[in-house]
């Protein structure tokens, strides 16, 4: 039996793990919870339409089915409930989006995911938006319930050990035949750590570019059987409550919520609703985005027991259950990388 140290809890390295562990290999899994992590604040929506063309969202062919099957799959294992199918509705501001929208139906690449179009009006929303349109085969999940799910999971598995500390990269001593951590010997260890593998020795070459997103919960008198979207997402959580988001902040890297923050998706909330709404939290998470904007999986460029799962952004969700497999294939199988994820495309710039 194989056995691998994980660093880090959020939904990348407790995606890994449990993967792992469902192939039959045994995990060290290694996460300070103390420290502040995107996962915490994660809204949890994810979307095979990128609206900006209204074209699939990068592998929706492959990843959406994946992650469904997948989180089914989590669920029944966990006797948990965090995973919704629930369609997405776009507000089309202008008429053009709705031609394009259109236009977009007749291309059986894209027609799957697009629903139908209507103009009819929206108790609660400002009904000022030439149509709103439906996209197919998305849905949400709650990622605190998910990773208790998870953390449930991982302290009744047989072959699974919880650490909850800040690793120590010091005392991580390689060799060709093992990886030796204090008094831990696995045949390999995984960095899932986010924003954090900046200060990670082994691989601090990468280029992160890290992305501060505010998310409110509100309650509103709203409905429920769809996520709104126009500028913002608002997804029903729980009877009259919402979660609503995202900024996008490039250059604030603080983990603190902000009044700027708060005003940027309070505009953004208002451009919608059109009834009062309380918000009854504010908070922030910094996102492991890439300079990419494409995942960070593979081998360091010299310890070829030393693996990086990172950079899944803004679509941890999405992505993390079936970029999970696709790396535990590469390590075990020898499957070969996709290339556009493959770590080796920093290897020049160390």
């Amino acid at each position: 039996m194989n056995t691998i140290i994980v660093v880090g809890g959020g939904i990348a390295g407790s995606t890994m793990a449990y993967t792992l562990l469902q192939a039959g290999h045994k995990v060290v899994l290694i996460n300070n919870t103390q420290l502040p992590y995107a996962s915490s604040v994660a809204a949890g929506l994810y979307n095979p339409i990128v609206f900006k063309r209204i074209v699939p969202t990068w592998l929706a062919n492959e990843v959406i089915p994946y992650c469904k099957q997948f989180y089914t799959n989590v669920e029944t294992n966990t006797n948990a409930s965090f995973h919704f199918n629930i369609p997405i509705l776009k507000l089309l501001t202008e008429q053009q989006e709705v031609d394009l929208w259109h236009k977009q139906q007749l291309n059986a690449t894209i027609a799957p995911w697009l629903g139908s179009t209507t103009t009819h009006t929206i108790n609660g929303i400002h009904n000022k938006h030439a149509g709103k349109a439906t996209v197919n085969h998305s849905g949400w999940v709650n990622v605190p319930l998910l990773l208790q799910a998870y953390t449930s999971y991982f302290a009744t598995h047989a072959n699974c050990t919880c650490i909850n500390e800040q690793v120590n990269y010091q005392q991580i001593q390689v060799s060709t035949q093992a990886i030796n951590y204090k008094h831990i010997t696995a045949n390999a260890i995984l960095f899932a750590e986010g924003v954090y593998v900046s200060q990670n020795p082994y691989f601090n070459h990468i280029q992160m570019k890290p992305t501060k997103g505010d998310v409110f919960k509100i309650t509103a008198n709203l409905p429920a059987d769809y996520v709104l979207n126009k500028g913002c997402f608002l997804i029903p959580y729980a009877p009259q409550q919402f979660i609503v988001g995202a900024t996008y902040n490039w250059h604030d890297t603080t983990w603190d919520a902000t009044p700027e923050g708060r005003d940027e998706l309070l505009a953004k909330l208002n451009d919608i609703v059109a009834v009062p709404f309380a918000i009854t939290q504010h908070s922030a998470g910094i996102r492991p985005t890439t300079h990419d904007r494409r995942p960070t999986l593979g081998a360091h460029p010299v310890h070829k027991n030393i693996f990086v799962f990172n950079g899944l952004g803004t679509k941890g969700v999405l992505l993390a259950p079936y970029l999970a497999n696709h790396l535990m294939e590469h390590i075990y199988n020898n499957v070969t990388l996709m290339p556009e994820v493959n770590v080796d495309r920093y290897s020049l710039l160390k």
